[in-house]
């Protein structure tokens, strides 16, 4: 349906004194895009709305309309149909340190204050400072005080396992070294809250190591991370403000850890760098307030034999409140603990000696069945309680030992941890190297020039470094300042006992 010529005239005409844009349209190809009927202006009345929804158009393959702004230039053309496919915008940036080597950052920590250790959430208070140092040789022999390092590389370092917005405070310097090689150094004190993964198998007998996840926006193949051999890292114990549950250890452990990114196609690698720390937990709260009062309702079962066989209702209404009791206490112990998948020592404990209520329970309904011979129905139950009782005492002691063995074992494990640590920072404090052999003392003046700044300790001091070691025949513990190159051995004569 085509409308007047009048009034499509007088549609145009107002439509050009309404619109405010200074753009006008043109045709780009010979193919008309839609046909219409044109005519005359200033014609007639205002089409209805109904005519307007019947008004004809021929739909053409494709068409290109450009818009020209006037007196500002044109505007690129604006193409649709099947012609070129819409990308998305990829802008390309060049960093000023694309082409900068692989770059070594030497990273330390002090854990300053460990604060409280939540087992249900599993995450850990603390207050740390981290201490990060690269090479940057722009800065070489420079006397300059550097304003803005933001004008130099940065490793981009990053801690993955904090959360919650923590505390954070950023400082840089520039030192120099040896023959003027600069080195930029970033401190940072962060205080937290960070995530950790509770390991409560042996629960509440656990060991739980308290780490650190640091990491870098950049990729391996552009920056390392290392150990500084230069700065030990340590931790204050006596800062530790939830030691009534649990004992802080005296030892932090580095240890270097590789980051892949699955969630990119290319799957890249970054650079980490794990610090750990170790807590044990203080098993007494649960012992006392928990496995004794399991135990105290597993031998309340017992007393259920003191009932006549005959009357098994009695028995059986003992037995089951004794049930009942576990379970509620199993509930209330339930809210100390993460939900886990798993059962800990503490979960085996409690299940056994429910089952072992259980099972009495059970016999009490089966010996109600020899009602016939009252001999024979006191002599089964009668040697049922012996069997009982045996087999609580073998399950109580067996379970004692192997906590009593396990608790040793992690003991010992821990102090030599400490001992190693307590060694190595011994040695790095007094700048020298050891080798604990019998042999002569070897002073500083007859070593290499390269290693004349390595000093001997004292024979006392190498006593006490040999007897926490345990040390064999040759034990070497080489000097902080020298673990990233050759190691110097200087020898001292001490008797060992």
């Amino acid at each position: 349906m085509s409308l007047p010529s009048n009034q499509v005239e007088h549609m145009s005409g107002r439509s050009r004194s309404v619109s405010p844009r200074r753009h006008r349209i043109r045709q780009t190809h010979d193919i008309s895009e839609y046909e219409t009927v044109r005519t005359p202006r200033g014609s007639g009345n205002t089409p209805s709305i109904v005519e307007l929804e019947n008004l004809h158009m021929e739909r053409s393959g494709e068409f290109s309309v450009r818009l020209e702004n006037e007196g500002r230039g044109s505007l690129p053309p604006l193409t649709h149909g099947r012609r070129k496919p819409i990308q998305a915008f990829q802008p390309q940036v060049t960093s000023r340190f694309e082409g900068r080597k692989k770059t070594t950052v030497y990273v330390a920590f002090v854990f300053l204050k460990i604060g409280q250790v939540e087992t249900i959430k599993e995450y850990f208070e603390a207050d740390v400072f981290l201490q990060a140092r690269w090479r940057e040789p722009a800065l070489d022999n420079t006397t300059v005080k550097v304003k803005d390092f933001r004008e130099y590389w940065t490793p981009q370092l990053v801690l993955q396992n904090i959360f919650e917005d923590p505390k954070e405070k950023v400082w840089h310097e520039v030192r120099l070294k040896g023959r003027g090689e600069a080195y930029i150094y970033e401190m940072r004190r962060i205080k937290g809250k960070f995530f950790e993964k509770m390991e409560l198998n042996t629960f509440p007998f656990d060991v739980q190591s308290i780490s650190l996840v640091l990491s870098s926006e950049l990729t391996n193949n552009k920056l390392e991370i290392v150990e500084d051999m230069d700065e030990v890292s340590c931790i204050y114990v006596d800062c530790f403000s939830d030691s009534q549950e649990w004992e802080l250890h005296n030892f932090v452990e580095l240890e270097p850890l590789e980051i892949s990114a699955q969630y990119t196609r290319d799957r890249k690698n970054y650079p980490g760098l794990v610090t750990t720390c170790c807590v044990s937990r203080r098993s007494g709260f649960f012992a006392w307030n928990v496995l004794v009062i399991v135990n105290l309702l597993s031998i309340f079962a017992f007393t259920t034999f003191a009932v006549d066989p005959t009357l098994t209702q009695n028995r059986l209404q003992l037995s089951f409140i004794l049930i009942l009791a576990g379970i509620s206490f199993r509930f209330v112990t339930n809210q100390s603990m993460p939900k886990i998948s798993y059962l800990t020592h503490l979960d085996r404990y409690v299940l056994i000696s429910m089952m072992f209520a259980g099972f009495i329970c059970f016999w009490h309904a089966v010996v109600s069945r020899f009602k016939y011979d009252v001999e024979l129905q006191n002599t089964l139950d009668f040697a049922a309680f012996i069997v009982f009782l045996i087999f609580f005492f073998v399950y109580n002691v067996g379970f004692i030992i192997l906590m009593v063995y396990q608790n040793r074992r992690n003991i010992q494990e821990i102090r030599n941890r400490e001992k190693k640590f307590e060694a190595v920072e011994s040695v790095w404090r007094n700048g020298g190297a050891v080798d604990i052999r019998e042999g002569e003392c070897v002073s500083p003046g007859k070593l290499p020039v390269s290693h004349r700044q390595d000093t001997c300790l004292h024979s006392s001091q190498t006593q006490i470094v040999s007897s926490r070691l345990q040390h064999p025949p040759l034990h070497r513990i080489t000097s902080p300042l020298q673990w990233t190159s050759t190691p110097v051995l200087v020898v001292c004569s001490a008797s060992v006992s």
